[in-house]
Parts: C-alpha cells; sequence; structure tokens
C-alpha cells in the first residue's frame, strides 16, 4: 500500500510540475483547466489545455469582450509584462518555421507528432481562434474557443 501511495505521489508530482510553469503563463482569464498534452525539454514546451465547458460557453458567448482585454502571465514571476493584444487567428505566416515542420510555431519543436498537437496548429492557421505573445515573443498562446483548446508554448532565448 505504501508503495502505491509513493510511486502514484510521485506520478502526480512530476505531472504537476510538468503543468506549473504552462498554468503559470496562461492568462488567469482561462481560470484553471486541465492540461492534456506537455512536453518540455528546457529549451522549448508545449502544453495544451482543455476549456471546461463553463468557461467555453462564456467564452463563445461574449467572444469580443473576452479577447478585447489584455492579457497577462497568471504567474508574474515568470513573465512580469503582459501579453500583446489579442489578434484573430489565422496565424501571420512569419510564426512558422519549416525546420520544426508543417504549421508549427515557436515552442512546438519539443512536440511530437499526435493527432491533437495537429488539430490545434492547424486550426491556428484559420480564422476561428485567436492568439497572443510577450513582445520578445516567447511564450505564445493560442486559443481555440471553438474547438475548446488553449496552447501554450515557449522557447527558451
Amino acid at each position: 500500500m505504501l508503495a502505491l501511495f509513493i510511486v502514484t505521489s510521485v506520478y502526480f508530482g512530476c505531472s504537476y510540475a510538468l503543468r506549473f510553469p504552462f498554468v503559470g503563463m496562461l492568462p488567469a482569464e482561462f481560470e484553471s483547466q486541465s492540461a492534456v498534452v506537455v512536453e518540455d525539454n528546457g529549451r522549448c514546451g508545449v502544453a495544451i489545455f482543455k476549456l471546461n465547458e463553463e468557461v467555453k460557453t462564456r467564452i463563445l458567448q461574449h467572444e469580443d469582450a473576452f479577447f478585447s482585454k489584455r492579457a497577462s502571465p497568471r504567474v508574474s514571476r515568470y513573465h512580469s509584462d503582459a501579453y500583446v493584444p489579442w489578434k484573430k487567428t489565422p496565424l501571420p505566416s512569419f510564426w512558422t518555421n519549416a525546420e520544426l515542420g508543417k504549421n508549427r510555431w515557436s515552442g512546438l519543436g519539443c512536440a511530437t507528432n499526435s493527432a491533437l498537437i495537429e488539430t490545434v496548429t492547424n486550426a491556428a492557421w484559420h480564422e476561428g481562434g485567436y492568439y497572443t505573445h510577450l513582445n520578445r515573443g516567447s511564450p505564445a498562446i493560442v486559443a481555440s474557443p471553438k474547438l475548446g483548446f488553449v496552447v501554450v508554448s515557449y522557447i527558451s532565448f
């Protein structure tokens, strides 16, 4: 029984530790969300958060008002400045990086290919979502309210 407790504690502790920096980068307006993908190698990383139904509905009902506010990272010790104003997708062409693969932007070089990664990255290149980033470019946030996901990615400089 003790072994099960230790294994469970280590698993959830590591899972939280991997998620926490990304949660700190996420604007508070998205409230607490579930990370469904977290990939990070210390040089770059990506987390995909699933919006709960209440937040998703609120965003879709008041989309313009929600994204008209300037967002700030939830935890200032990670990133002390505000994000640039939200813009509607598609992402600008200069966000793409041929070395990272089709439809990938900065920070997604750490992501393995998966159906979910492909779905959210493809959606970012079409209308229906929003994006923002810090003035220095990283981290980047891409929100797809209709799909119900928020992508947080970063690259270390």
